[in-house]
């Protein structure tokens, strides 16, 4: 799939851009920003697929379409003629380089922002020019001249917050996730600029500093400012922990989440089993050939004792090596890069204890145990609970003990194992967030197993 975002004053680059690389893709996912009809010369293009966008969102618009493919994606500009031979150079690039890689031919190396009109400050290797060969050492890579496999990079169009600055934003998100980038190798003249005199330019107006919504100096010095580039970047390495009852069925389907993403994660996944009747054969063979951990007790908990399922889940962490940590029940399923996407929210939090990662319309704004009404801030809300599923890192299972000690739970209702979490956190000052867009689905093909008496006449949805 190829992307394109386009500006009226490119109406005719455009044409002659999808001429060249229409040939070359499945599709083209084409947003026409600040156009008020779409040009009569995309008819004939059958495979282009265009949206007119109401809200400009520059060149971020490109990748309005990725969610939902499950491929290789294109990601191009409207003022580019591409060779006839472009997109095969681009996946022999990936072959070459590993398809966990991103690959382009304009891109170099940024030590963080100083004020110039490119994001790469130390290295800069253009599309318009020559590479002898591949550079792996970079970590800015053109957007307009890329690809990557969305089997195994996790890309969505909400990670581009800001207009007219995707380089940056893709940097950025390419560093915090450790995922490699490569410049390839091509002759000059290969990439011809086709750009008309009157077209905007993101590069002109911020070497300019003229103003306009292409000048993104002061989001480029935030965003960059918040990530160390003297750091090696790494991949994450994030321990699931799922407590299970009763739900086969419904556990095996959130496994298979979980191994989606770990296309993209360095996923280790336990499984801690209040043990039934239930026949959880498929679940465990399929935890097995991933070298995932079952741990089944000796004896039913319920909810009397679920709170030493909890206790064994924390202190089993202390012997883990990952960087982040997330609990989960088994009746959930998880959207795609819901991982990736939760890790981006935290962040670009304030000093974050806990993130959790629903949103349940059945209890929006109303308060809980706490009487506290959630605080919206930028990137999420602050909650000042744990809700059931939730990230942290290793800081909070310290403040906990890595155990937790009978909370009491009321006969017939909760387990009281979140609220006694919260206590401990909030008397110890952690902050505890909520994303803004639930990043599960609730699976309501099962019934409550841990809690029938409070199950919900109607069930809860995510937001």
């Amino acid at each position: 799939m190829a992307g394109i975002a386009s500006i009226p004053e490119r109406g005719a680059s455009l044409e002659r851009t999808l001429e060249s690389i229409a040939p070359q893709v499945d599709e083209v996912h084409l947003s026409l920003n600040d156009y008020t009809e779409p040009p009569a010369f995309l008819d004939r293009f059958p495979n282009v697929r265009a949206t007119l966008r109401a809200m400009n969102g520059g060149d971020a618009e490109k990748f309005a379409a990725v969610d939902g493919w499950d491929g290789y994606i294109v990601a191009l500009d409207d003022d580019i003629l591409y060779p006839a031979d472009y997109v095969e150079t681009l996946l022999a690039g990936i072959a070459r380089h590993g398809s966990d890689k991103i690959v382009s031919f304009h891109g170099g190396k940024t030590l963080g922002f100083n004020g110039a009109a490119l994001a790469a400050t130390h290295k800069q290797l253009r599309c318009l020019g020559d590479l002898a060969e591949d550079d792996t050492d970079v970590n800015v890579v053109g957007t307009g001249v890329l690809a990557y496999d969305a089997r195994r990079v996790p890309i969505w169009r909400d990670l581009f917050r800001t207009p007219n600055m995707a380089d940056v934003h893709l940097a950025c998100h390419a560093h915090r996730l450790g995922i490699p980038m490569v410049v390839l190798a091509h002759e000059k003249g290969w990439l011809q600029n086709i750009c008309p005199d009157e077209g905007r330019c993101i590069y002109d107006s911020n070497r300019r500093g003229d103003g306009t919504r292409c000048d993104t100096r002061k989001n480029r010095e935030h965003e960059m400012s918040l990530i160390d580039w003297t750091a090696a970047p790494a991949r994450p390495r994030v321990r699931v922990s799922i407590a299970t009852c009763n739900r086969p069925g419904l556990l095996l389907e959130l496994l298979h989440d979980l191994d989606r993403e770990a296309g993209w994660i360095d996923v280790e996944v336990a499984v801690y089993e209040d043990p039934t009747s239930s026949d959880y054969s498929a679940a465990r063979e399929f935890c097995r050939q991933r070298q995932w951990t079952w741990h089944r007790f000796d004896q039913r908990l319920g909810v009397r004792d679920h709170y030493k399922l909890v206790s064994r889940e924390l202190r089993d962490t202390r012997r883990s090596k990952a960087d982040f940590f997330l609990f989960l029940p088994d009746d959930v399923r998880l959207h795609r890069h819901a991982i990736a996407r939760a890790l981006d929210t935290w962040h670009r939090l304030d000093d974050p204890a806990t993130l959790t990662l629903w949103r349940l319309r059945s209890v929006e704004g109303q308060t809980n145990w706490t009487g506290k009404h959630a605080v919206q801030h930028t990137h999420a809300s602050e909650i000042f609970h744990v809700d059931g599923l939730y990230l942290c890192q290793r800081p909070t299972l310290e403040l906990l003990g890595y155990g937790l000690a009978d909370p009491r739970p009321t006969p017939g209702r909760s387990s009281g194992v979140g609220r006694r979490i919260s206590i401990v956190l909030d008397r110890a000052g952690a902050r505890m967030y909520r994303v803004d867009k639930s990043l599960v689905t609730v699976n309501d093909r099962g019934r409550s197993v841990m809690n029938p008496a409070e199950r919900r006449k109607h069930p809860a949805v995510a937001l």
